[in-house]
């Protein structure tokens, strides 16, 4: 069955660099190439040229972009720790994991600099390089660009972790780009699951976003971004409602979804959202 609903954009954000700490907008640009301008264009290598992530580096929580549209900068909670500006110039190239061929894929990029790197070693404890990724590694099929979760969905995950005695946890911790929430009554948890198209008044026309798959989820969530220490209960309260929803399958909370050419969300929107039940 097809209906169609009326969802509001209560919050939008951006990571400027993958892996690290996300940066809340007040809009979101989308381009003719499907991908979401300033998003993860910028990422974070080890000595082997490898990307790492939050799984391996979880202090990388504490590294706070700040991107105006043209120019990156990197700071922490710790006012002594600031690098601005950031600039990529020098040629490099970096290995990204191919999951689908169980091996790294080789694409170029540019060097962010020995500032940057010494910031983000300082910060995370190890010998890491911040990069700019070439057009080829930030269109790569496995990089899905638009992340959505219902603030319904975070209240049953909310409700889990209480009823286990454990603290709430913040949306940040599961690096949306868009959060929803009904826009005259509360979404049922996991609505989104079932969403296929949200479409809205752009200032290019009509917006459109359509969700291809559920977001499989990692140890990530268990990081605290407040503090970059990982600690259990996030990650198995998540197991145990998409049991519930999708027994026998991987964890699952949030989707993924592609924009459908030029236009621009803005917080507080009115979405058009077709759900199949």
């Amino acid at each position: 069955m097809h209906d169609a609903i009326e969802v509001g954009v209560q919050s939008l954000h951006l990571y400027p660099v993958k892996s690290c700490a996300g940066v809340r907008v007040d809009r979101l640009r989308f381009d003719d190439k499907g991908g979401l301008v300033g998003d993860r264009e910028w990422a974070v290598v080890d000595a082997m040229s490898e990307l790492v992530w939050q799984g391996s580096h979880p202090r990388l929580a504490l590294v706070v972009p700040g991107f105006d549209g043209a120019t990156l900068t990197l700071g922490s909670a710790a006012a002594d720790h600031q690098v601005r500006p950031v600039a990529a110039v020098d040629p490099c190239e970096v290995r990204i994991w191919n999951a689908g061929t169980a091996r790294h894929d080789t694409f170029s990029a540019r060097d962010g600099g020995d500032a940057a790197a010494d910031f983000l070693s300082k910060i995370v404890g190890a010998p890491l390089r911040l990069v700019h990724l070439g057009a080829r590694a930030q269109q790569r099929q496995d990089a899905s660009p638009v992340h959505v979760v219902s603030t319904s969905s975070m209240a049953e995950l909310n409700e889990t972790l209480a009823r286990h005695a454990l603290p709430a946890a913040a949306v940040e911790r599961l690096r949306p780009n868009v959060v929803i929430a009904g826009a005259h009554e509360s979404l049922l948890p996991f609505l989104e699951e079932h969403v296929t198209e949200m479409r809205w008044a752009s200032d290019q026309g009509v917006g459109s976003l359509r969700a291809f798959q559920p977001c499989i989820r990692c140890i990530v969530p268990n990081v605290d971004p407040a503090t970059g220490v990982p600690a259990d209960g996030v990650l198995e309260a998540m197991t145990r409602l998409s049991a519930q929803r999708h027994p026998g399958h991987p964890v699952c909370f949030g989707v993924y979804a592609r924009p459908g050419g030029v236009s621009t969300l803005r917080a507080g929107a009115l979405i058009e959202a077709t759900v199949v039940l």
